[in-house]
């Protein structure tokens, strides 16, 4: 009896080829839509992972200062899949000067020992010569090159270092590398007794074998990383650090907390996060809730299609059912025969969606697998990974679709009692109530339609289900079409700011000479320099001057005991030359000094955490111009004196700060060459004459080196020209050589791949849109091929019936745009809150798209029509009187 019903079915898909190939159509697309969502979610979280892989190494925990017994314990569980160690063999401070850092800086070096399965499961980038190959070997990091050529000691390869190893100690407790450096009790900072101690154990001569760059598991508080081989026969109390990887990744917490709670211990983080362990709670947000707007969109797309294919098949095929109803097939029959024709079209749409999806998301991979080096820097490229579970997602998934579409039809086909479903009556009974309500001819459509206006409503009252299922596809069309150009809109502003862009190409930091700055701006190129002394002070402001939503934002701030608000600000200051020049190119008035008070142009945007929400905001600081404004500077010459004079002792701070007062003499928009893009802080612009009436011969101390901001056209040739140029330069000053331009490019490029994705998301959801209002329009109206017959039988003429036809597919976009467009406007807001949950954000109106949509919908009504009219006029008359179906 199955095969009956299976050969019944398959013979009625054969029967109606252009609904079935819609239908399949319409499956494809939505799986390949969701193949190419789970693919690109596998691929980008396989690329993320194997860099992070590449930088950081494959492992979970990092236990630090553990005895070998404990390395030999972990060794042995089961839970542990992996473990890799380095032995502490100690500190020196041979060849580094500590006074020549401040507190936060990394005085020691580290030594460790490493053996060849270390070197196998961490990553080492060796920059120059060779790893190590015995304990009197060394490689030393980039920056203790660095740090050692500043001192006047440079170390090159084959040179051999006499380092003095021994113990950290603070009041006899052994400290670890995750340990600060401790220099004072900052609550007794006048007692010396509390300062750590270096213990010497054994002094060891090392030839150094290479440079390389520091690891990202290897940075430390304490000192610059160095290694060399194991030693084969250790001391008794020797420590080691352990690299460890879990079978389980989720139980990591738990397994620490258990097995290492006596130790100190850090995690891979960047790996958990990548692998869903651990989570920033905003960002996650968004990225979960678009996801799933982006499901439900596609999903919505495929049931609204598929569905009406289903709802047709069976509207057509009523009598069919009911025959075999009265033949005695069972209502769990008549519903298997659905779900048997929705099982058919899924065997042949889902596995070519799937194989389309994967090729569609392929091809935009290999044209934007440049764009995502904007993420990671490392040589892992960006390509297609097709996981299993990503895969089986959007396949269950698809068949889910498909079979939720046909529920419905498959339900109602059970149910018509075999007499009415043989005699047609149900679609076509119109209750007494009904028959009073019956839809009226307007005037209006009456003067331009005439007598065919008035069948069509009479048609539309009739045939209520038929016209509810054209105005429902035309609906979600609506609904999917705005709501996909928004989703699309919002992602890329959260990805990319126009406004936190700067305007410059290159900046070199750390220029204090003038004549390396004349060098700098003549470098063949460069076509605008800009020389910035910057600073960033404390600022310091009264709730009542901020603006209101500010007061809102950050009034979790605490105030001092003068009621003062501190907030950061970061402050420009230029030559009197440049600054003329801006205020020139702004239109902005010069303005004057107000009661020894300095003019600041103030950037009055400002970004702030709100602890509340869990997201950065964008805010206005000052509620208007004039607002005086307290400034802290610092006497960074004094500072620095001091804290030689204390031999790498904490200094406090606060004894060389200098207060200035200004005030705020306009509110602009941005700063020179737009500086104030994307930082956290108060913009603040003035002029280095204006400052220096309030310092004096302080100036100078206040503010940190400089740096030089030039726009070029060929950006890579000048930073290449500037990069020679620092090289040669003989000089103390750090200087830094970087490239805006090319991290903007990774910006745009990354914006790039997402306008491919979401055109592309918008296409295949316009398809889905297309395929499904063509799907129910021309259906419905080859499915009126005898009405219309009979209507041409008795006088109407081709003139008439195309006013009939018209008047409808008026009336199908009409209805479907009053209830589509709000109810567009609503899903555009939801996508704006969950946006605006995890970023600072407008609502945006996709009026373009709300313009495009208008026109799309009545131009894919009549092309449907006309579609349908040129099926019609092949007919015969007599021929379609008599058919009862298509």
């Amino acid at each position: 009896m199955k095969n009956v019903f299976t050969r019944l079915t398959a013979k009625t898909l054969k029967a109606n080829r252009t609904r079935t190939m819609v239908t399949i159509i319409g499956i494809l697309l939505a799986t390949a839509m969701l193949t190419a969502v789970t693919t690109f979610i596998s691929s980008l979280q396989h690329y993320m992972l194997e860099n992070v892989i590449a930088e950081n190494g494959d492992w979970h925990g990092e236990a630090m200062q553990i005895p070998e017994k404990k390395v030999e314990e972990l060794a042995g569980m089961k839970e542990v899949t992996m473990q890799v160690t380095w032995q502490e063999l100690g500190y020196a401070l041979d060849g580094v000067k500590p006074s020549y850092y401040n507190s936060s800086a990394l005085p020691y070096y580290y030594v460790v020992g490493i053996d060849a399965d270390f070197e196998k499961q961490m990553p080492i980038r060796v920059t120059e010569g060779r790893l190590p190959e015995n304990d009197r070997e060394l490689i030393l990091s980039d920056q203790a090159r660095w740090a050692l050529k500043q001192n006047g000691t440079p170390v090159a390869v084959g040179d051999t270092l006499s380092l003095d190893l021994g113990e950290r100690l603070l009041n006899g407790e052994r400290l670890g590398a995750e340990n600060p450096v401790v220099y004072r009790d900052e609550e007794n900072p006048d007692v010396d007794a509390r300062k750590e101690e270096l213990l010497i154990r054994e002094p060891r001569e090392y030839t150094v074998v290479g440079y390389m760059e520091e690891p990202y598991y290897g940075w430390h508080s304490a000192g610059f990383l160095c290694f060399t081989r194991k030693d084969t026969s250790p001391v008794s109390d020797c420590l080691y650090t352990s690299f460890f990887k879990l079978k389980k990744g989720r139980d990591i917490y738990e397994f620490t907390d258990a097995y290492l709670n006596d130790y100190s211990v850090t995690y891979n983080s960047e790996l958990l996060r990548t692998q869903g362990i651990s989570a920033n709670r905003a960002f996650m947000r968004l990225l979960y809730g678009m996801s799933v707007i982006l499901i439900l969109l596609i999903m919505t797309g495929g049931v609204s299609l598929v569905y009406n294919s289903f709802a047709i098949s069976v509207s057509d095929r009523t009598k069919q059912f009911g025959l075999l109803a009265s033949i005695g097939a069972t209502p769990r029959q008549l519903r298997s025969m659905v779900y048997r024709e929705a099982l058919i079209l899924s065997s042949i749409g889902i596995p070519f969606g799937i194989l389309s999806g994967i090729a569609g998301i392929g091809v935009a991979l290999s044209l934007t697998s440049g764009s995502f080096r904007y993420i990671y820097e490392g040589e892992i490229p960006m390509r297609v990974y097709a996981s299993w579970p990503a895969l089986l997602t959007a396949a269950l998934t698809a068949l889910v679709t498909v079979l939720i579409s046909a529920w419905i039809p498959a339900r109602r086909a059970a149910k018509i009692p075999p007499m009415e479903a043989i005699r047609l009556s149900r679609d076509i009974r119109i209750s007494g109530r009904e028959q009073k309500r019956t839809r009226k001819t307007g005037r209006l459509s009456q003067k331009l339609f005439g007598m065919p206006a008035g069948l069509a409503n009479r048609y539309f009252s009739r045939a209520k289900k038929q016209y509810r299922a054209t105005v429902l596809s035309l609906f979600i069309s609506i609904v999917l079409f705005v709501s996909a150009s928004s989703y699309s809109t919002y992602l890329k502003k959260s990805l990319f700011d126009a406004k936190a862009v700067p305007e410059y190409d290159v900046s070199v930091y750390g220029v204090h000479d003038p004549k390396l700055r004349q060098e700098i701006a003549s470098v063949d190129g460069v076509e605008q320099a800009l020389y910035v002394q910057e600073c960033y002070p404390d600022i310091l402001l009264k709730p009542d001057q901020m603006d209101e939503s500010a007061r809102k934002e950050l009034w979790e701030m605490e105030k001092d005991e003068n009621g003062y608000l501190h907030l950061d600000g970061k402050l420009l200051v230029l030559s009197d030359e440049e600054y003329e020049k801006w205020l020139l190119s702004s239109e902005i008035p010069e303005p004057e000094e107000k009661d020894g008070q300095i003019p600041l142009m103030i950037g009055n945007e400002v970004r702030a955490y709100h602890s509340a929400t869990g997201r950065y905001q964008t805010v206005k600081t000052l509620k208007s111009a004039g607002e005086p404004i307290t400034i802290t500077l610092t006497d960074y010459t004094a500072w620095q004196e001091a804290q030689e004079e204390a031999d790498g002792g904490q200094v406090d701070q606060e004894p060389y700060q200098i207060s200035v007062t200004g005030y705020a003499a306009k509110l602009v928009e941005s700063g020179p060459m737009n500086l104030f893009a994307g930082d956290m802080g108060l913009g603040m612009v003035v002029s280095k004459s204006q400052l220096a009436s309030l310092l004096g011969e302080k100036l100078e101390s206040c503010l940190p080196r400089g740096c030089v901001y030039l726009k070029a056209a060929n950006h890579q040739k000048v930073a290449e020209e500037l990069n020679k140029l620092i090289e040669t330069v003989d000089t103390e000053e750090y200087l830094y050589v970087n490239d805006a331009a090319q991290e903007l490019r990774g910006m745009k490029s990354m914006l790039m791949t997402v306008d491919i994705f979401a055109y592309g998301f918008i296409a295949l959801i316009s398809l889905i849109a297309a395929a499904n209002v063509f799907n129910t329009i021309s259906t419905g109206f080859l499915l009126r091929r005898r009405e219309f017959a009979v209507l041409s039988s008795v006088g109407m003429t081709p003139k008439e019936m195309n006013r009939m036809l018209s008047y409808e597919c008026v009336l199908y976009g009409l209805k479907a745009l009053l209830y589509g467009l709000p109810v567009s406007l609503l899903v555009t807001w939801a996508i704006y809150r969950v946006v605006g949950s995890g970023m600072d954000t407008e609502f945006y109106v996709p009026a373009a798209s709300i313009v495009v949509v208008i026109a799309s919908v009545f131009l894919v009504v009549f092309s449907t029509m006309l579609y349908a009219k040129s099926k019609l006029r092949k007919a015969n008359i007599i021929d379609s009187i008599r058919q009862e179906s298509l």
